[in-house]
């Protein structure tokens, strides 16, 4: 089946004569008037010919009988050389010498991006909406800042009944934690230096708090009372720990 081909000027030199012919798109291109004993191979540097509609006499018309003759180049050598596969795409690695690289499905959505916008999105990168937008005032863990004009809001965490064993509060958990009284146990400072406090309410079930490997108590003292509250204050630093009880009857 013929080819259409940019349409150029040329004109007919003979039966079996070359025109060479130059395009915008096409460095070289040579047109030959096809004929009885046509060669195989005209010339040693023109080796890539392609049946097409451009007629020698009259540009575009669909004679069929036309062929054209690419020059020989050493990038098309050097791709038609490759072996093409799926999820591959071929890429210079020089001058005249091509190799394939992998170019995945994801790669794909993003390269047809219009873009970076459109590419953030297929990475699942939306500022603001996946990621944090850059701002000035955000605290970082490992530097060092200074809070001025504003504070901060916690949630309680709900550290459960306690009613036996021993009652070690972890940061991580949060740093106000509330616990119901619910039997004999043991209260332990955390692993970790931080400040916890705690809210205990005693239930009807209420039994003894001890306590375990602090280096000081200080306050009032717990009770078995039902309904008697108490806020605990937790500093563990370094390695020493000091637990401050208040009731709050």
């Amino acid at each position: 089946m013929a080819t259409q081909f940019p349409t150029y000027a040329v004109t007919t030199e003979g039966s079996d004569a070359i025109k060479a012919v130059t395009d915008p798109l096409y460095s070289l291109v040579a047109v030959a008037t096809y004929s009885a004993g046509w060669p195989a191979r005209p010339t040693a540097d023109l080796v890539f010919w392609v049946a097409t509609d451009v007629a020698a006499t009259a540009p575009g018309a669909a004679t069929g009988d036309d062929i054209v003759i690419l020059a020989q180049d050493a990038d098309l050598t050097a791709i038609a050389a490759l072996t093409s596969a799926a999820d591959k795409v071929a890429y210079a690695t020089g001058a005249g010498t091509w190799a394939l690289a992998d170019f995945s499905a994801a790669g794909r959505a993003l390269v047809d991006d219009a873009d970076a916008s459109a590419q953030r999105t297929t990475l699942g990168l939306v500022i603001g909406t996946d990621v944090q937008a850059y701002d000035a005032d955000t605290l970082k863990a490992d530097t060092a800042d200074t809070i001025t004009g504003v504070g901060f809001d916690s949630s309680d965490y709900a550290a459960g009944t306690k009613s036996s064993g021993t009652y070690t509060p972890a940061p991580a958990s949060g740093n106000f934690q509330v616990a119901t009284n619910g039997g004999a146990h043991t209260l332990a400072p955390p692993a970790t230096s931080c400040s916890i406090v705690i809210h205990y309410t005693n239930n009807g079930s209420a039994g003894a708090i001890t306590t375990s490997g602090f280096t000081a108590v200080t306050g009032d003292a717990f009770t078995t009372t039902d309904t008697h509250e108490f806020v605990c204050v937790v500093t563990k630093i370094n390695d020493v720990s000091v637990l401050n009880i208040t009731a709050l009857q």
